[in-house]
Formats: C-alpha cells, sequence, structure tokens
C-alpha cells in the first residue's frame, strides 16, 4: 500500500533526534534526511520505508553525542549519556543514564551499558602517549552499574571483549585485556593490563589478575582470588 501522509502532505518520518546544537549531527547511516529548526533545536527525521513497523529513535535530549558517532536507529539512548568520538555502536544497543563510551570503541548489538559505566576510556599506563587505539565489545554483552573497561596502551592496539559477556558492578578491564566468549567478570573483581581470559570462564568477586596473566577456558577463580 502507498505510504501514508501527514497532515503537512509529506511522507511519515521515524528516527527522530533532538540536539541543542544543529551543527551536532549524529550520522544516520546514509538515510537522506529532512532537518528542521524549532527554536533552538534542531530536528532530523529519516524516511521510514516500512511506517507500520517504525518506532522513534529513543534518545533522551540531555545525551551528548559526538557528530562522529554512528548510532543505529535502533538505539535507546538515556538522559545524560556520553558518546565521544568516532563510537560506533551495533543495533539495538541500550545505553543508561550517565554511561560514557569514548574513542575508537565499537560496540556489537544488544550490548547493554548501564548507568555510569566507562568504556573505551584513555589506559591507565604512564607510556600512553595519546595515540589511536582501541576498545571493541562483542554483541550481547552486559556491562554494569560503574564498570570500566580502558583501550588499548600501544598505537593501533585493542582491549577485546567477547560476546555475551557480563561484566559486573564496579568491575574493572584494563587496557589490552582480551576475553573470550561468554566470560563473567563479578563484582569489585580487576584485570590489570593485558590480561587474557578464555571463553565462559567465571572471574569471581573481588579477585585481582596480575598483568599479562593468562586463564584458560571454563576455568573458575574464586571470590578474593589474587593471580
Amino acid at each position: 500500500p502507498a505510504p501514508r501522509s501527514n497532515a503537512a502532505g509529506m511522507p511519515p518520518f521515524h528516527n527522530v533526534i533532538r540536539w541543542k546544537d544543529s551543527e551536532r549531527m549524529t550520522p544516520m547511516l546514509g538515510l537522506a534526511a529532512a532537518r528542521v529548526r524549532r527554536g533552538n533545536l534542531a530536528l532530523q527525521f529519516a524516511p521510514c520505508i516500512y511506517p507500520e513497523t517504525c518506532k522513534p529513535m529513543a534518545i533522551h535530549p540531555t545525551a551528548i553525542i559526538d557528530q562522529q558517532a554512528v548510532v543505529p536507529s535502533s538505539c535507546d539512548i538515556g538522559p545524560h549519556a556520553v558518546i565521544e568520538g568516532p563510537v560506533k555502536l551495533g543495533e539495538n544497543v541500550k545505553i543508561y543514564p550517565n554511561a560514557y563510551i569514548s574513542g575508537w570503541t565499537e560496540i556489537g548489538d544488544d550490548v547493554q551499558i548501564h548507568p555510569g559505566a566507562v568504556v573505551g576510556h584513555l589506559p591507565q599506563d604512564f607510556h600512553f602517549g595519546g595515540e589511536r587505539s582501541y576498545c571493541r565489545v562483542g554483541k550481547g554483552t552486559i556491562i554494569r552499574e560503574f564498570a570500566s573497561i580502558h583501550r588499548g596502551t600501544q598505537p593501533e592496539s585493542w582491549t577485546i571483549i567477547g560476546e555475551n559477556c557480563f561484566i559486573l558492578g564496579y568491575a574493572h578491564i584494563g587496557h589490552n585485556c582480551e576475553l573470550g566468549n561468554g566470560v563473567k567478570l563479578y563484582n569489585c573483581a580487576a584485570l590489570a593490563g593485558h590480561v587474557i581470559v578464555g571463553d565462559n570462564a567465571i572471574i569471581s568477586g573481588y579477585s585481582l589478575v596480575h598483568q599479562f596473566a593468562r586463564i584458560g577456558e571454563f576455568v573458575m577463580v574464586g571470590g578474593g582470588t589474587r593471580l
């Protein structure tokens, strides 16, 4: 059927985004878009091919999104969340209030980043000189309140979190760590730099892991362990 039109005779639109500054425009993944100014807000509307199935993009007006960031229309971004730099979000990502994502960070589909979490920020390393480095979070991973994940410290290096991981509150993953799929890092556990954790390993609460340590697949680390 022919697409419905609104009162102004224009086709229906979705992906409604608000900016305080009309120059800070989040890329719309190549979709042609119309811009409308209302007071000091600029609104962008991307045409909806199938209006019956479309829904508005849920971006709170107080969220701050860098113009370099890529944010699909299926994402949900809460109040006062900050996305700084060329961050790339996958489909159906949910960013809770006050979360912070920065740098050359890639967030996979269906990831949840809860309040106060920090992902892709600068590494805690005296040798870091500000070079470009990366952070990747795999599909379906959940990052709970105030957890921190830092990007790589050497130029062009990566911190990598696999798919379907569960990073609980106040856990820390240092620069250049590599976590496999299904890893569970419980509350207040901390991984120093360059730690490698195999698939489906469990690191219990308040455990501390020294830099360059290796933890194999399906390993269970008891609470409060020092490795």
